[in-house]
């Protein structure tokens, strides 16, 4: 079945695709791209809805902007892993995540208090500084979804449910496209905005439910 991925998936994809997982020249643009200076200059729109803040969102990765990227995330900001994967790593399937781009706690999860694991804001954008690099690996990135809204019952705090994402990566170093598209009602992911600074929006948390969540991204 084809795998319903998630925005901080497409990190997967550049990470799988190199000689090593740690030893990558992701992390070091320069090795492709020697004369190249990454320029961003895209600012996208105010962020004053949630409809502009997704648009943005979209924009950030097909632009590959990382300037864009970042004034959309809270300095609170989460990712939860999927429960599947914080299942296979409790039944020993899986080895725990590094703890240098995992954080674990302890989180309340059908009734049941277990050891989950998140991205906090610096992990996060530590990785997407690197893939929306635009001298990095990346030749190019799109991405679309749709977002319906599920909660808002909290002042200035927003759910909503993202799903029907399509998503394609092209890497410069061999064209290897990935294309993927799940309405499944059972695989998902849920984003909560809050309303910051000048009214704008922003992500605190995201909370992954889809099929897995590999722990090199």
């Amino acid at each position: 079945m084809t795998r319903l991925l998630t925005l901080s998936l497409l990190c997967v994809v550049l990470f799988f695709f190199s000689c090593s997982r740690r030893d990558l020249a992701l992390f070091n643009p320069s090795t492709y791209f020697p004369k190249e200076v990454s320029t961003d200059t895209a600012l996208g729109i105010p962020n004053t809805t949630p409809d502009n803040l997704f648009d943005n969102l979209k924009a950030a990765y097909n632009k590959k902007s990382f300037a864009l990227y970042q004034r959309l995330l809270s300095p609170d900001f989460r990712f939860y892993m999927s429960p599947s994967y914080v299942g296979a790593i409790a039944n020993h399937q899986v080895s725990p995540p590094d703890p240098e781009t995992w954080t674990a706690c302890t989180r309340l999860y059908n009734g049941s208090t277990t050891t989950w694991y998140y991205k906090s804001y610096e992990q996060d954008i530590n990785v997407m500084r690197k893939m929306l690099d635009p001298a990095g690996k990346a030749k190019s990135i799109n991405l679309f979804f749709q977002a319906s809204l599920l909660d808002r019952s909290r002042l200035d705090t927003l759910v909503y449910r993202i799903e029907d994402i399509e998503l394609s990566v092209e890497l410069y170093e061999f064209p290897w496209l990935v294309e993927t598209h799940e309405p499944m009602g059972s695989e998902f992911t849920t984003v909560t905005l809050i309303r910051g600074r000048d009214s704008l929006w922003q992500i605190v948390e995201w909370f992954d439910n889809t099929l897995g969540s590999e722990d090199a991204f």
